[in-house]
């Protein structure tokens, strides 16, 4: 289930009363028991929902006297808060997400974007958060968003949630059948990713496999746009050498081991496997005792089925470390 307490905040609400969801005990009972050891509990603001979708809200009579407060109680939801500019918010709030499609992040987002449209708090604003856990999943949340200080918090919190919609448009370009349809969805993405430099080296590689080094190119000069330092990311888009504009960037750009390793990464990836091999096999004169350049050839030359030669280097990688794991694993 799910517990939260705010208002005059008591901790052990949530984590108390999680266990008694647990044991069996109704929302009802649950908040009984956690009032029975409370001295305070007309302070108190508490919304609860269990397993199968069943809600409760409390607001203490003492918040209610001084403010605009209370909870909602929908279909598988509950709304709830307190210092309201006005009585109006809880129940757009509500009604946003009753009415909202979409994911439920997207229609959290909206509930809460509706809720500081139409007044929000009294007291202002300066953070808000929204969170999703996806069930069996105990360590990872599917959405974990969050703006500590702002003077626009909900414009900030739209922008992070963008870059979520922007990965999920960039993993539906590589469902698509055709390449029109792959194109469409990841030039989506590069509008909702703007300003996260990061994913631009994504981005540029999934137009690189659609056979446009042109668009690739385009997202990475984006990011060097965006942040200078965004130059020092390029060798993880060597699958563009050969294609002048690339060329011309990295011209002056002094490759250490790390970014011949991530160059021959990105050559991999991208199934290039000769050039993989060729740029491999030219940089072992250079970085001899690299266990995890002899490794990637070898990748690069398994990705050819040249198989013997690739244990060559596979047998070499674990020699110069043991601890090279994947190396171990390829000698198995």
């Amino acid at each position: 289930g799910v517990i939260v307490s705010i208002a005059y905040t008591n901790p052990d609400y949530p984590i108390k009363g999680i266990k008694m969801l647990e044991q069996g005990y109704s929302l009802k009972k649950t908040i009984d028991s956690l009032f029975s050891v409370d001295e305070s509990p007309q302070y108190r603001q508490i919304a609860m929902m269990d397993k199968n979708g069943k809600t409760l809200g409390y607001t203490g009579n003492l918040i209610m006297s001084y403010t605009y407060a209370g909870s909602i109680e929908g279909d598988n939801f509950i709304v709830f808060g307190n210092s309201f500019m006005d009585n109006q918010v809880l129940s757009l709030m509500a009604n946003a997400f009753r009415d909202s499609k979409g994911k439920l992040y997207e229609r959290l987002a909206k509930a809460l974007i509706s809720a500081q449209n139409a007044g929000g708090q009294r007291s202002g604003k300066m953070s808000t958060a929204l969170c999703v856990k996806k069930a069996g999943e105990h360590g990872f949340n599917e959405v974990d968003v969050r703006v500590d200080y702002s003077l626009r918090p909900f414009d900030d919190l739209q922008k992070l949630i963008d870059k979520k919609k922007g990965i999920e448009y960039l993993l539906k370009s590589r469902e698509q059948s055709s390449k029109d349809s792959s194109l469409f969805y990841l030039n989506k993405s590069v509008e909702m990713m703007e300003g996260w430099t990061l994913m631009y080296t994504e981005l540029s590689k999934e137009f690189y496999k659609l056979k446009r080094p042109d668009l690739a190119m385009k997202v990475l000069k984006l990011g060097i746009h965006k942040d200078k330092l965004f130059r020092n990311c390029l060798p993880w888009n060597y699958f563009l050498i050969g294609y002048k504009p690339y060329d011309k960037e990295i011209s002056k750009m002094k490759f250490n081991i790390h970014d011949w390793l991530e160059a021959l990464n990105s050559l991999i990836e991208t199934k290039e496997f000769i050039k993989a091999e060729i740029t491999g096999k030219d940089n072992l004169s250079k970085f001899p005792d690299s266990s995890h350049l002899h490794l990637l050839v070898g990748k690069a030359l398994e990705g050819q089925d040249k198989i013997t030669e690739a244990k060559i280097y596979f047998k070499k990688a674990m020699e110069l470390d043991k601890d090279n794991f994947e190396a171990v694993e390829k000698n198995k």
